[in-house]
């Protein structure tokens, strides 16, 4: 029978790296319009803390052959201290993000903990490469709003082609998975052949989303990653997506996202991508679950 083991503990301060993405809640005006006490941080940034722990643990395999499901519950605003913690069974990994409590406040008058801002799973191994053939080539076309989604029958995005370099991987690396640092993982230095950082499919990931819709305000909910083959930095790469699911919820519209990244003609890995679009007040304060 596998034995659990507990992961190293790390506190750490969350910093926002997005206020030039476009998107108002990663800046602090955008922000407390939306009801927060400041930026929210993006959720590549928090997607890169944890997937730290199965860096550490795994090492380049799992970019091989592994995945992790994301899930953030709750904005983490900049400057915000967080505690990064995990445990690990046989090849799964858990791990969450955590709000510690204030030492200056009486603990019966705090507010009531909404339990872990950020979890995830993570496994190594998995399914063969997917057909490319599931994934179709769709051209350019014209950006559209995320509400029309739900009216204009549309299943696929543009397909967009991406070369990433060395700078702009260390850049996302260095700017997005701190915590990986702390956890003695990467250096912060990529260079072409490397291995790609995990985050950095993710940041790929939403410039697909850019890519085809006009997002305006929007908060990312969720990535469930499958890795099917190392993709490397300098690798051609096309990034194709498509719309799973676009339901009107109580922040907005929350959708989900099929996006797949294929080199020549294999499917290296996959991700299922979450949003609540909106551009109406978010939340009361940082602490609503999404």
């Amino acid at each position: 029978m596998d034995q659990r083991r507990v992961l190293p503990t790390r506190r750490l301060v969350a910093v926002n790296s997005a206020a030039a993405s476009g998107n108002a809640v990663h800046t602090d005006e955008g922000a407390r319009a939306a009801g927060y006490e400041r930026a929210v941080i993006g959720g590549l940034t928090t997607y890169g803390y944890l997937c730290a722990y199965p860096l550490r643990e795994w090492g380049a395999g799992w970019l091989e052959r592994g995945g992790i499901d994301v899930r953030l519950r709750v904005p983490i605003v900049d400057q915000q201290p967080v505690i990064l913690s995990g445990e690990m069974t046989g090849y799964e990994l858990r791990a969450r993000v955590d709000a510690p409590l204030d030492p200056h406040v009486d603990s019966m008058t705090q507010v009531p903990n909404p339990g872990p801002l950020a979890l995830a799973v993570a496994w190594l191994g998995g399914p063969g490469p997917l057909p490319p053939w599931s994934f179709p080539f769709t051209p350019p076309a014209v950006k559209l709003p995320p509400d029309r989604l739900t009216t204009s029958g549309l299943i696929s995005l543009p397909s967009m082609e991406f070369t990433p370099d060395a700078i702009w991987c260390s850049d996302t690396l260095m700017s997005t998975q701190g915590a990986a640092h702390d956890l003695g993982v990467l250096s912060g230095h990529i260079s072409t052949g490397d291995p790609l950082p995990p985050s950095v499919l993710i940041d790929m990931a939403n410039l697909a989303l850019m890519n085809g819709l006009d997002l305006g305000t929007w908060l990312h909910t969720r990535s469930k990653t499958q890795h099917f083959t190392t993709l490397r930095c300098g690798d051609e790469i096309e990034v194709r997506s498509r719309v799973v699911s676009a339901e009107p919820g109580e922040l907005g519209l929350v959708s989900v996202f099929e996006i797949a990244f294929i080199r020549g003609q294999d499917v290296c890995a996959r991700v299922e991508h979450g949003a609540v679009f909106t551009d109406a007040p978010l939340a009361n304060n940082s602490k609503d679950r999404l």
